[in-house]
């Protein structure tokens, strides 16, 4: 009986410490007020009731050492899920001594985010609050003083939850979006240093024609010309005594999961990267995860249309397509570079651009060249492969920066090949086809794709170094439909071969889920005198939509294969 009387005492002192809150007796059916008076049963939480019952799980805990969710349930007549909740989440938010601080730190009545202006006005009133305060609140034990200490520390674990692009937030993810394309610049460029690091006198010196639009800037004619030129020169095998193209060691499909330079990083978690890389052409596709997510659009004659505000425009604009050739030699082969900083390297890769979601007319200042390096022992094939390959590298820069360090890197991971409805041909195909349209190139049954205007002589006149800069402008004049002719030059996108073709991402979002191409749309040709020859693919031709595409590259052995290819494709199993 005097134990029960004892644990009776604690409660009413803990309800006259804390007198919005009501705490029943075990051994009673009242509860007690402030002045450890009875009262009949009523509510026992006040209005920010999941703020009472964490604090009084805190008081609990400070005042008799422990408290299981039954004892609290009991106490703050709750279910024993509600009170197990509860305590679960004050754990992962940190002890916290004041219920105001508890609803800052995320115990809020809303059931939906907070934008960040009614977050830091909320917190305003806070503070305000606590200097009106007649005596400023005072930490009474070590316990309370570690309790805030654990606050400081779970606020800024909450700021960063919210962080995340899937955070409720819909202010921050706004922010994160509008921002994707400066933090990658960023990252990319050394904080706009990058050019300072491209010159003979550092080691990293570079010619004119290595820049990523030189060939763009002169014609369609001269560009082909030259990457058929290109092609012809390519040769396999380490040898760096063999001058011209060497066919790259990364030749797949391949997702992003990390881009870090500097102190700034962006993972798979913030943007979908697909980077689909032949032994010659590239088609290189990023979309951040924040994207527009509105339906398909339908019944328009330019989906474009359904982007209606000057926000959603600038959104569109946040995303990214490239496409061309990627120029490999052996990393012994680098010019004016030191062995020194070669040693380590594989191949070492220059990109030359054909068409470029970002290219407004202002060609880049450095070349897009980078490290190739192989992970140690993480070659495979499978059984429709002939040979191994690997399954991670990275991309590091080509120059260094102050501290002698490779400035960015991107670690790449080969998407997988294989799925329910994927024949052993479409798993170790290899395709790159260009017309004056575009460029598509396959690889392990993943295509890309990157169609659009090409050449800086078909875009209007501008003095803006980018597309988001100009989208930018054309929204702040109110001039839509000019931002909306910008966003409408290029398309591009992403899908898998044995799903007939259909697109799972896309820079116009509306075309996902369709097929890139069909039966009907596609034919085949090819000269029959050349179809035993070693090349030849090289008289093949597909007409789509009644557009000549030819045939690039092809890794298949024959006329009949790839059409087995376009029929395998076109007929998917699913199982």
């Amino acid at each position: 009986m005097d134990d029960q009387n004892n644990s009776d005492n604690k409660r009413k002192a803990i309800a006259r410490t804390h007198p919005a809150i009501s705490i029943q007796s075990d051994s009673t059916n009242v509860k007690f007020n402030k002045n450890g008076g009875a009262y009949t049963r009523g509510s026992p939480i006040s209005v920010d009731r999941k703020a009472r019952v964490a604090q009084l799980y805190l008081d609990t805990v400070e005042n008799e050492g422990k408290c299981t969710s039954r004892h609290l349930a009991g106490l703050a007549g709750v279910s024993n899920g509600y009170a197990a909740k509860v305590i679960t989440e004050v754990k992962q938010k940190g002890f916290i001594t004041d219920p105001k601080d508890i609803i800052k730190a995320g115990y809020k009545k809303q059931t939906t985010g907070v934008g960040s202006r009614t977050r830091r006005r909320q917190e305003a009133e806070h503070q305000q609050n606590s200097k009106t305060q007649e005596q400023p609140q005072k930490l009474s034990s070590k316990s309370a003083q570690k309790r805030q200490q654990k606050l400081n520390q779970g606020a800024t674990m909450s700021s960063t939850k919210r962080s995340r692009p899937d955070a409720e937030d819909p202010t921050k993810t706004d922010e994160l979006q509008l921002g994707w394309s400066d933090k990658q610049r960023r990252i990319l460029t050394a904080n706009g240093k990058a050019a300072e690091y491209y010159t003979a006198e550092r080691g990293f010196p570079f010619s004119e024609n290595e820049l990523p639009h030189y060939w763009l800037s002169r014609g369609d004619k001269a560009l082909w010309e030259t990457f058929s030129k290109w092609k012809q020169e390519s040769h396999k095998g380490p040898s760096s005594s063999v001058s011209g193209h060497q066919t790259p060691q990364v030749v797949g499909a391949w997702k992003r999961p990390l881009f870090y330079g500097g102190w700034e990083h962006s993972s798979n978690e913030t943007e979908h990267v697909f980077n689909v890389q032949t032994n010659t052409l590239f088609v290189d596709l990023r979309l951040p995860v924040t994207r527009l997510t509105k339906a398909r659009a339908a019944a328009v004659s330019s989906p474009l249309e359904k982007l209606t505000t000057g926000h959603e425009l600038r959104v569109f604009a946040r995303q990214h397509c490239f496409a061309g050739f990627s120029y490999t030699q052996s990393a012994d082969a680098a010019v004016g570079v030191s062995k020194t900083t070669s040693s380590g390297f594989d191949q070492v890769c220059a990109r030359h651009h054909w068409i470029d979601w970002n290219y407004v007319g202002a060609p880049r200042n450095r070349p897009n060249k980078w490290w190739i390096e192989l992970q140690p022992n993480s070659n495979s094939k499978t059984e429709c492969e002939t040979q191994e390959m690997p399954q991670q590298w990275k991309e590091w820069a080509f120059a260094t920066d102050e501290c002698g360090q490779q400035y960015y890197c991107e670690r790449w991971e080969r998407l997988s090949s294989l799925n329910a409805s994927s024949s052993p041909l479409h798993q170790r195909a290899v395709l790159a086809l260009h017309s004056p349209g575009g460029i598509i190139v396959v690889a392990h049954n993943h295509f890309n794709f990157c169609l659009g205007q090409s050449v800086g002589d078909h875009l209007p006149s501008t003095d803006k170094t980018s597309l988001t800069e100009i989208v930018d402008d054309f929204v702040a004049q109110g001039e839509f439909d000019k931002a909306r002719q910008w966003l409408g030059r290029i398309r591009g996108g992403h899908g898998t071969v044995s799903s007939g073709w259909e697109i799972d991402a896309a820079i116009e979002f509306w075309m996902e889920g369709q097929p890139f191409w069909s039966r009907e749309t596609v034919e085949l040709k090819c000269s029959r005198h050349q179809k035993e020859e070693k090349s030849w693919w090289e008289s093949c031709t597909v007409t789509w939509n009644e557009q000549q595409w030819q045939l690039f590259e092809c890794n298949l052995e024959s006329f009949e294969q790839l059409q087995e290819f376009f029929d395998l494709s076109f007929s998917p199993t699913v199982e």
